[in-house]
């Protein structure tokens, strides 16, 4: 499965990295207007500094700032997998951190009292089956999220070539509830 992952995973990152920029500029106001309506009742939302090709978040970070949402970033360590929540800070470009260097109490926030998490990705399939960058990190973090008395709305953003009928999953992939690109919001 991991040959069928890897693969899979370069088929794709050739196809968005062949993206323009223009492309890649106007295609965050689209996402961003794609996703508006959902932000409205949502409080505590989970954001992720997009890396490289991924598709840029900065006009929907700025517009939950300026509505007063609660914004959250991932924190992860790389030798457990496990990923914590802090504030969100625009200074801060890094994901990871080291436990040694990381201030505990910051963590206040657990990702089961969260409103809405917008997830990275690499693909999604029409059953909603996201394929990470192979790190398991959301994979590991989010493994009870059924278990969760009230458990977040999982939204994967991305561009529409993104979105493919069917990828190769394992038992631990998460499954998402939306899927928002250029083209329009998928509710799954």
């Amino acid at each position: 499965m991991n040959d069928l992952k890897r693969n899979f995973r370069q088929e794709i990152f050739v196809q968005c990295n062949s993206l323009t920029q223009q492309y890649r500029d106007k295609t965050s106001n689209l996402i961003f207007q794609n996703c508006k309506n959902m932000l409205i009742p949502k409080q505590k939302i989970a954001i992720y500094r997009a890396f490289g090709w991924e598709a840029n978040l900065n006009t929907l970070i700025k517009y939950c700032i300026s509505i007063n949402k609660r914004l959250y970033q991932p924190v992860a360590f790389k030798d457990s997998q496990q990923m914590l929540l802090e504030p969100y800070n625009s200074t801060k470009k890094n994901i990871f951190t080291n436990k040694i260097e990381a201030n505990m109490q910051e963590f206040g926030i657990k990702w089961y009292n969260l409103d809405l998490i917008f997830l990275p990705l690499v693909a999604v399939d029409k059953l909603g089956y996201r394929l990470g960058k192979g790190g398991g990190y959301y994979d590991v973090t989010l493994s009870q999220i059924n278990e969760w008395p009230n458990p977040p709305i999982l939204c994967g953003i991305g561009y529409s070539c993104q979105l493919v009928e069917q990828i190769p999953k394992d038992p631990w992939d998460i499954q998402l509830d939306y899927f928002v690109s250029e083209h329009g919001l998928i509710k799954f």
